[in-house]
């Protein structure tokens, strides 16, 4: 399937993840970012007193969580706080990404999703989990992006970055 490029890749392929949470993906043509946000929703049945990051208590019965990761233009210099994201992942300027990294990451965006709202049902219901947060392994990534080369073989066409 040919995509016109990389936002309507990620609209299409993360409108088809499983997953009960909301993903939200921002583009700032300025900077060439584009951030794609998930919060995670969790039912707080037990009324778990609960601190942020910042310190704010909430008791709420749906308590929600967000993280983001970042796709950058590698050929630009990369200007964000790195610690506000879960990852940062760079494309080639205006070539974008080869299908297989796409694809990659979108494999392994949905076991982000699976193993966070997991884990996070898990840090509601276990009171030896003092903090929640998500994890990612640039290691899985990389496999997930092999795999799909593998998969995809000599298909490996570009999907490129917005004209704009």
């Amino acid at each position: 399937m040919k995509y016109k490029d990389i936002l309507d890749y990620l609209d299409q392929k993360i409108d088809k993840l499983n997953f009960d949470g909301d993903i939200n993906i921002n583009w700032d043509k300025k900077t060439r970012n584009i951030e794609i946000e998930m919060v995670f929703y969790a039912q707080n049945s037990e009324n778990t007193k609960i601190s942020d990051i910042n310190g704010v208590e909430s008791e709420n019965e749906i308590i929600s969580f967000a993280d983001a990761i970042l796709l950058y233009d590698g050929t630009k210099q990369l200007n964000v706080n790195q610690e506000d994201y879960l990852a940062l992942l760079p494309f080639n300027g205006k070539k974008g990404w080869k299908l297989s990294e796409g694809e990659g990451f979108i494999d392994y965006l949905q076991t982000i999703l699976d193993e966070g709202q997991s884990d996070l049902l898990d840090f509601l219901t276990d009171d030896t989990q003092s903090f929640f947060n998500l994890k990612w392994s640039n290691e899985t990534y990389m496999q997930s992006i092999q795999r799909q080369k593998m998969r995809i073989g000599d298909n490996d066409s570009e999907i490129k970055y917005p004209k704009f």
